[in-house]
């Protein structure tokens, strides 16, 4: 196999970002203009530099040339750095990233979850999440083993009772049946997790056929139904919290962002390298001027 004539360019990692800061190094210590507006920059900032000076010889003319060269390339290392700043900004937009820097737990399933709630145009529902709060909050408080049947959530916990009774009537199915499945499926329902979603048109059902055979629900059934449903809101409650923050800690990565530590230390060198040699060429025609009104 015989090598390429033309260069292909480098292919190692290494190669490449060395390949980089040199696009960038010869762009800067161009003497030639690499933007449409450079020579007009160039123009206006020599016009002034002629005024202020009033050049009486080559050598002169030659300083301030040098000096309005310099301002150019300071001017567009000032482009390139904030350039490099906006790219930095860029590239920190990382949503998987904000959620992973709130310590939210690290799960797929619970990350989609989240990406869904923020990819949504819909509103965050105070009510319905206070609701599955107070839920989650008096099942926690519970001794699942104490449960003797349906008619003890109703007594000692009314507001999970009540949120069950909401699911099921959403469905049209009494509280036995719906509990039953939801039990046997392992993947419990929550409707209306986190944001504000169109209301559904309910489908009807009579609170006598709501409850029907409720006496008849097995413990067994509503304990495992309510340990899904503590988990399933735990991670709505994280998912909301997580939603609520992600937005703000995002902002704070990009804005506390930085460009590539090598290219931003390029930059600053030939920015000090342009301020001395702009220092040295006006000290230089100062002094060229102080001699020719001695003469």
């Amino acid at each position: 196999m015989t090598k390429s004539k033309k260069s292909t360019g480098p292919i190692s990692t290494k190669g490449k970002a060395i390949s980089s800061r040199n696009s960038i190094s010869h762009g800067l210590t161009s003497r030639k203009w690499i933007k449409e507006d450079e020579k007009d920059l160039y123009q206006k900032a020599l016009d002034g530099f002629r005024e202020d000076f009033d050049p009486k010889s080559s050598i002169e003319e030659l300083l301030i040339a040098k000096l309005a060269e310099c301002t150019v390339r300071l001017m567009r290392i000032g482009e390139v750095e904030n350039a490099l700043f906006d790219l930095a900004n860029s590239e920190s937009n990382d949503l998987l990233h904000a959620i992973r820097s709130l310590n939210v737990e690290s799960s797929e399933i619970l990350e989609e979850r989240i990406r869904d709630a923020l990819a949504t145009d819909q509103w965050i529902d105070k009510d319905k999440f206070m609701e599955r709060f107070k839920a989650f909050t008096e099942m926690s408080m519970q001794n699942f083993s104490d449960i003797s049947g349906w008619r003890f959530i109703e007594s000692k916990t009314p507001k999970t009772a009540s949120y069950i009774k909401e699911l099921a009537r959403s469905e049209a199915m009494s509280i036995k049946d719906f509990i039953e499945r939801e039990a046997g499926e392992g993947n419990v329902k929550i409707r209306g997790i986190v944001v504000h979603w169109p209301e559904e048109e309910e489908k009807s059902i009579t609170d006598e056929e709501l409850h029907k055979d409720t006496a008849l629900i097995k413990s067994k059934s509503i304990i495992h139904y309510l340990e899904s449903l503590r988990h399933e809101l735990a991670k709505d409650l994280q998912v909301l919290h997580t939603v609520r923050k992600v937005g703000d800690r995002s902002r704070q990565i990009q804005n506390s962002s930085m460009p590539d530590e090598k290219k931003l230390s390029l930059i600053q060198r030939y920015r000090t390298a342009d301020e001395r040699l702009f220092s040295k060429t006006l000290k230089e025609l100062m002094e060229l001027r102080e001699l020719r009104m001695d003469i």
